[in-house]
């Protein structure tokens, strides 16, 4: 992979705050730097060629780089964002960041991100453009934190709730044969069947918008542990991402 080495990963910034990694450069913006990375939201500042020059540790817990992975390397290649409708939003022709370079302010958005692990996550975003003394370090700095479900999803999800489609289903008694006894109507098996009660838990939780954080602190358990628990019921689903294993329930549980 060819980083651009002019920007080498230093130690702490300033005056040696740990909650974020810069880059060498002495310039006027460095200090700003340092303030933006002293938020519990993924921070992440981008040059004027497009290189990622500073990278805090909330960053790091949300996405899975380090700053030694992040620092260096293209916006395009770690961040990697989506659209909702799969459309690349950062890319090697990134339009917002012509935009930010012609010195105009972007609005905040949602889109779909990557985990160094591959595991997709939908990200709030809200962008900071540099003013002209500080470009000379930096261009933009991107605010990330996990968002809650998009619009179009939260919208549908709402109207389930509504009518009652995703309340959980009442348990069905079958004979050995797997046949409802007294004429019944057979036991109608989905991919959710397949989920432990805890899983079942977090399923819930998700589709209620909740994130890492808040699921762990819902059940009180770690982030990684709930993070594990996402991680296999999406295998169970067979859902590639987290919005992914929502629209699974919604369309088993309807």
């Amino acid at each position: 992979m060819n980083r651009d080495r002019r920007w080498p990963v230093s130690g702490v910034v300033g005056r040696g705050s740990p909650a974020m990694r810069t880059t060498n450069d002495p310039g006027a913006g460095r200090d700003l730097l340092d303030v933006f990375g002293r938020t519990a939201d993924g921070m992440a500042a981008i040059d004027d060629r497009a290189r990622i020059v500073a990278w805090n540790e909330a960053a790091s817990r949300l996405l899975g780089f380090s700053a030694e992975d992040a620092i260096g390397r293209a916006c395009s290649e770690v961040l990697a964002w989506h659209d909702g409708c799969g459309n690349a939003v950062c890319d090697t022709d990134c339009r917002g960041y012509a935009r930010a370079a012609a010195g105009e302010l972007l609005e905040a958005r949602e889109v779909m991100g990557r985990t160094r692990g591959g595991d997709s996550v939908w990200l709030s975003v809200s962008t900071l453009v540099a003013a002209p003394a500080s470009r000379s370090t930096w261009r933009l700095v991107h605010f990330m934190r996990e968002a809650s479900l998009p619009p179009r999803l939260g919208r549908m999800l709402a109207d389930r709730l509504v009518s009652g489609g995703v309340a959980p289903a009442a348990s069905s008694s079958v004979d050995g044969d797997g046949q409802a006894p007294d004429g019944d109507a057979p036991a109608r098996h989905t991919p959710l069947d397949a989920l432990t009660a805890r899983e079942r838990d977090v399923l819930r939780l998700l589709m209620e918008g909740a994130g890492t954080g808040g699921i762990a602190a819902r059940l009180g358990v770690s982030r990684a542990t709930a993070r594990n628990h996402i991680q296999h019921l999406m295998d169970k689903l067979d859902a590639h991402s987290r919005l992914e294993a929502v629209a699974v329930a919604l369309k088993h549980r309807s």
